[in-house]
This record gives C-alpha cells, structure tokens and sequence, in this order.
C-alpha cells in the first residue's frame, strides 16, 4: 500500500471519483484529479439544462426585448421577443432640406425626397405641417405617396403578415397561429403557420410518452440501452450496472477475484487452508511430493551413498564408492605399496633379487634392479655383517641378501642354500696382519693344511691375484702391487672356505 489509502496496489483503478463529474468512473477507487464538469446551467453534451422554448439558450441565460431588426429598438443581444418592438415612429427622413423631412424620426431612412426628385407624390410647394413634410400626398412621411398605401400586417412573426403592406393597420394576429410546425415533435400543432420554437421531442430511443421505442423484454429498458453482465453481487465480475444477466465469474476456493490468498499467514503465496508441510527436496530421502511448505525436515544421504547407506557406484562391489577409490599398489611386498590405495591398479614395482654361485670365485653374488642398492647378508637367520653384493660361503646353510632400494625405500631378499663348506675351526682361529697393509700381508691360522689356495678379490668380486699349495698355517702376500681398496682374503682347503677382509693403502 505505497500510498496508504488502504487499498492494495494491485487493486486499485485511478479515475474520477466524483460522481458529478462528466468522466465519472464508477469503476474507480482512487481519484486521480482528471475530473471535469461542466458549465453552469449546461449538461456535460454542452446541451442546457433547462430550455422551454428550445431555442438553443438555457432559461436562465434568457433575456427579453425586441428582435426584429427592422424596429426602431431592435436589440441584437437580446434571446427572447417581448413584443416591444417600435416600427413607425422612429424612422424617417432627417434631412430638413428634404421635402418629407420628418422631425420626429430617430433613425434615418433613405427615403428623403427633394424638389427635384418629386414625380407623383406633390412638391414641397405642397401643404406641410411647418416641419417641411408634406402633409397633402404623403401624410405619414414614409416616402410613399398617400394613394399609393397599401394597408395590412406588416409584422413578418404574425399570422397575417401581409409582405405588400405599406401603413400597419393594427390588423396583425399572434396567439392563433404561432406554435410547434414540426410533425415528429411531441407537441406539433397542426394549426399553426407559424413556428414558436416550442418544439418538444422525444429522448432518443423512446416515445413521446416517455416509453421505449424498442423494449424486446419489457423491463422499461430501451434495448439499445441494456447493459448485458452479471448481476450476481459475489460474482468476480459483478456489474452494477447491468440491465440483463450475463455470465458470472466466481473466485476459486480460497482464493479472492484477483487470485490472491484470502488467508496467507506467511505470506509465501499459497493459501493456508491449502498448505502442506514436509520436505520438499525431491533429493531427500524424507522428500514429501505431497508437501508445498518445506517444515526443515529433509534428511540427505551422505555424498556418493543412497539413503540406505549404500553405494550408489560401487563397479567392483567391494563396498567402497567409485568416487571414493583410491587406485594404487596393494601389495605390501611391493615397493610402491600404498597403504591408502582401495583399489589395485596393476602398479606394483618389485624390487627383484636374484643370488648366483660363481664358481670361478667361490663367491653368491647377489644382483638386483635397485638403483641405489644397499647389501645385508643373514647366514642361518643370524647377520653377517656384511654389505657387499659379494660373499664367500663360510658354513654349510641358508644365506639371504636382503637388498634396501633407497630410491624407491623398498626391501627385496633372495636365498641361497650352501651344503658343501667344511670347517674344522672357526673363523677366529685365523689372524691377518698388518691391516690395513702396505707391502706384506702376514697371515697365521690354527689349521694346518698343505694344500691351501689363497684367492685376493676386490670388494666388486673381481679376482686380483691367487696363491696355490699354500701352507695355511703361516703364509705372506706381497700387497705392494694392490691398489688401494678394501679386498677380500678368501682361503680354501679340502677342508673349509674361510674369508676375511683387508685394507690395502
């Protein structure tokens, strides 16, 4: 309500309100200043209220006097005939001069006559009443010779109005003829031969007696003037005007003409006898289709799970979403194992180890695809400490390589089973000295075997140098030819394979 007139925006139709108005909107509710009305003493057609004569000016505007143009106090401002009109008395010559000077007119004519101009009347000569008017010929001084008069009714409004009448007899008649000539008028008077202006006619439509020239339906209503609407007052389209019944339009239930809520507490556009709570999300596992006013209730299924807390995409049925799986490596022997990873995707890397006796050295060599390999010997499940990929067998058993890939930080292991090493003595019943050595490798052994070979490798397994038939209870080697390097002392009998290391700088 912008305004504050307590009409609704949406139901209010600017007019005039004001029912004296010429546009009067009966419609309307709000006034919009556009109202006009009309002149005083004049309908809004511009057609007077009041006009007796119907001469075209309202009775109140009437104003009497003489209206003949020809009288000697014709007034051209006045509506009405008084009957006052004066014709003789005021006009005549006014020319001393003349011979029918009259010294009484008011108003001059043409018709002065000099000496010169006198035909038949008599000439100035003649007898006059001392104002120089010829009394003799021309008694009245009207210019017309008295044998020439021609008495009668000289006034054009009267019945008997004679045009050829030249001295007003007094003759004329007013009140038998004067009246309505107009055939179709209300109060024609056949009588009469002169029009008073009196004429009265019937409204449009209707008769002389105030009847309807055409009422099909006898209401007292003109047909062209029926209004055809609903008369039904609880109609939508009620009209107050109508004349006869037409169709009537009603609100729907609930609902005003406009289609507005007649109840809408919250003012959400629909009606409250027509509201519905629930929930209204069609994806809600509570969805309501029947509800039109969401109550807060909806409940939703967690994302990627239906509302029994299934998956709604679960391609390998292993009960986790598609969308949630994590694709990687689940092997965890693998060196890219992913302990995240749901979902195995064919990416597993091996670090693969791989351990080969060589026979020419006596020695398991381990081999893997690490880049970066680091060594760790287990001989019968016991640590060698020994980081070579390189080992000579010591004692009959199981020896593993566990192999580190610091690269990719993965572990690999290989085995290998050794069963023809004899030892008679442990590894401590042998001794080497200097070491690290320079020039002479001394070496003492508890064993005391004839036949000894005494093998020198580097630390990459490559063999540098071999002594065969060595006594191995005391024996030297000449290190001076060595380069510098860690080398692996590796003795061998019928009896035992026995290595130690040395350094040589």
């Amino acid at each position: 309500d912008i305004n504050n007139n307590e009409i609704c925006d949406e139901l209010e139709i600017f007019g005039c309100t004001t029912d004296a108005a010429c546009n009067y909107n009966e419609n309307a509710n709000v006034n919009d200043d556009s109202c006009y009305f009309p002149e005083e003493y004049y309908d809004c057609d511009g057609n007077c209220l009041n006009d007796i004569d119907g001469d075209g000016t309202c009775d109140q505007l009437e104003s009497g006097g003489c209206t003949d143009n020809n009288a000697c106090n014709y007034n051209p401002f006045v509506t009405e005939e008084d009957g006052s009109c004066e014709t003789t008395s005021c006009y005549g010559c006014v020319y001393p001069e003349a011979c029918n000077y009259n010294a009484m007119a008011l108003y001059p004519v043409q018709n002065c006559i000099y000496a010169s101009d006198v035909s038949d009347c008599a000439s100035c000569s003649g007898e006059t009443d001392g104002s120089g008017t010829i009394l003799a010929n021309d008694a009245d001084g009207d210019g017309i010779c008295d044998a020439d008069e021609s008495d009668g009714c000289m006034n054009d409004t009267a019945c008997n109005y004679n045009s050829n009448a030249t001295n007003d007899d007094g003759s004329c008649e007013f009140t038998s003829c004067v009246g309505c000539i107009e055939a179709n008028a209300c109060n024609y008077n056949p009588e009469a031969t002169v029009s008073d202006a009196s004429c009265i006619f019937p409204e449009i439509y209707y008769d002389c007696d105030g009847a309807c020239s055409e009422d099909d339906d006898n209401d007292g209503i003109c047909n062209e003037l029926e209004i055809i609407g609903c008369i039904d007052i609880n109609a939508c389209n009620y009209n107050p005007n109508s004349t006869d019944e037409g169709e009537c339009n009603f609100a729907l239930e609930y609902y005003d003409c406009d289609e507005n809520c007649l109840n809408d507490t919250n003012g959400n556009l629909i009606c409250d006898e027509l509201e519905v709570e629930g929930c209204t999300a069609p994806d809600a596992c509570n969805y309501n289709a029947n509800s039109n006013v969401d109550d807060g209730s909806c409940e939703f299924s967690e994302e990627y799970y239906d509302c029994s807390g299934n998956c709604i995409n679960d391609s390998d049925l292993n009960g986790i979403c598609d969308e949630l799986e994590v694709g990687g490596c689940t092997d965890s022997e693998a060196c890219n194992y992913n302990a995240n990873a749901t979902m195995d995707n064919g990416t597993c890397e091996y670090l693969e180890v791989t351990i080969e006796y060589n026979n020419i050295s006596s020695l398991l060599e381990a081999s893997s695809n690490a880049a970066s390999p680091t060594y760790q010997w287990d001989v019968n499940g016991e640590n060698a400490n020994i980081n070579s990929n390189r080992l000579s067998p010591f004692i009959n058993g199981l020896y593993t390589v566990s192999v580190y890939d610091e690269e990719n930080d993965c572990w690999g292991e290989a085995s290998y089973t050794v069963n023809d090493v004899s030892i008679n003595e442990v590894e401590s019943g042998i001794m080497i000295f200097p070491n690290p050595v320079q020039n002479t490798l001394h070496i003492h052994s508890k064993l005391n075997n004839q036949n000894t070979t005494i093998e020198i490798y580097n630390y990459l397994g490559d063999l540098f140098d071999i002594y065969q038939n060595i006594r191995s209870q005391h024996a030297q080697i000449d290190a001076s030819k060595l380069p510098s390097g860690i080398y692996i002392l590796k003795l061998k009998s019928q009896d035992f394979i026995i290595q130690k290391e040395f350094i040589k700088y």
